[in-house]
């Protein structure tokens, strides 16, 4: 794909060969691994942070050009290290709305330079507009309109990125003669949202399943984490409710699930054997330091379904595999009031998904998903914790 030739490549950044824009402007030798250890990953952060949990439109003119394409490609490593789709398109979809913005405020020429750059064969027509008459069954003139931009018809229909629907609406409004579609500069934002959207989805393919992707989100786990820790505050109307709110009304749990589910707790459990929203909140444990508010939800979330399916005090420390004090007392406080039938339940699937724990599945609690799989899997795994 040829580079369009535009006054600022930077504001559409996934237009951009990203390893020879860093060749050509930083220099030699330099990767994304490398960015994350510099100012551009602050950079980053804020410009994820405005868009995804300040929902405000980022001012693109505030930062120079480099650092408006390497924090770019910085906001998708760092929302795809949540481990949550939900997060990444959310942020697609807004670096998106940013691109599109650009687009319709930019010049025939830029508009035209961006569709070239992408492979389309477009044309403008200043001088010489090609005029259409539109005729009713009778033969008679009803409109007439003169169109001076026109692409190649087999360039839109190759271009697997345009949806069917979008281009045929787009072929609707336009008018086909010779092999080429006419059109209006209005009529072009139909067609360049897919075209976007299948560029920035090919930027994200690159990063996120290359070599060194693993080692960047191990990088930039501080501020995965923040930035989880900022969109709790954000939806803390949801988030910070009382221990004691109704989960059997929200989740669905029923009182049978819980029997069902602590029956299989009396065989082995292994962590392999928990839903992926409790695993990696075990996971996290172990990464968030304590004081941090981040630790307590993640707590929360674990041991009250490691107490709803029924574990004892031993079981649950060797799942966790910790000693810590503060840990330890929060066991024997949630043990006491499940003696007490005051059970503290897990929160239903659509809080953990806020959490960037949830991997989407269609459940509506974790104890029904442990449930449902402890039934294809048998009575837990035979390595696990007894």
């Amino acid at each position: 794909m040829s580079q369009p030739n535009i006054s600022d490549l930077s504001y559409y950044p996934f237009l951009v060969d990203f390893n020879e824009f860093l060749k050509r402007e930083i220099g030699e030798g330099i990767d994304i691994s490398v960015l994350v250890e510099t100012p551009y990953m602050d950079d980053a952060y804020r410009r994820v942070k405005k868009l995804l949990i300040d929902r405000e439109v980022f001012d693109l003119d505030s930062i120079d050009r480099v650092t408006r394409v390497v924090t770019f490609y910085l906001g998708i490593m760092l929302t795809a290290s949540t481990g949550q789709r939900r997060f990444l398109d959310e942020y697609i979809s807004r670096e998106i709305g940013l691109a599109i913005d650009r687009f319709r405020r930019s010049s025939i020429s830029e508009a035209l330079a961006i569709l070239k750059g992408v492979g389309i064969d477009v044309k403008e027509k200043s001088d010489n507009m090609v005029c259409f008459r539109y005729m009713n069954t009778r033969r008679r003139i009803i409109s007439e309109r003169c169109l001076n931009i026109s692409l190649r018809f087999l360039d839109l229909v190759r271009e697997k990125t345009i949806s069917q629907r979008n281009l045929l609406d787009f072929l609707v409004e336009s008018s086909l003669y010779r092999g080429r579609v006419y059109t209006e500069r209005s009529k072009l934002d139909k067609l360049i949202y897919d075209i976007f959207l299948g560029k920035v989805r090919e930027a994200v393919s690159k990063l996120v399943e290359s070599d060194i992707a693993n080692d960047v989100f191990t990088s930039i786990k501080k501020y995965r984490d923040r930035l989880l820790y900022e969109y709790i505050l954000a939806n803390r109307e949801v988030l910070a409710t009382r221990p004691k709110i109704d989960w059997f009304r929200l989740a669905r749990i029923t009182a049978k699930e819980l029997e069902i589910a602590s029956k299989y707790s009396n065989r082995s459990v292994g962590v392999n054997d928990l839903p992926p929203c409790i695993a990696r909140s075990i996971e996290r444990i172990g990464e968030v330091n304590s004081s941090d508010m981040l630790w307590h939800i993640y707590v929360y979330l674990a041991l009250t379904f490691l107490v709803s399916i029924g574990l004892n005090r031993d079981q649950i420390i060797k799942l966790l595999n910790t000693n810590n004090e503060l840990l330890l007392r929060k066991i024997d406080f949630l043990l006491e009031k499940r003696e007490k039938n005051d059970l503290y339940l897990p929160p239903p699937c659509n809080i953990i998904r806020n959490l960037g724990l949830c991997d989407d599945c269609s459940f509506k609690n974790p104890i029904s998903r442990y449930i449902s799989e402890s039934l294809r899997r048998g009575y837990g795994s035979d390595s696990g914790v007894s």
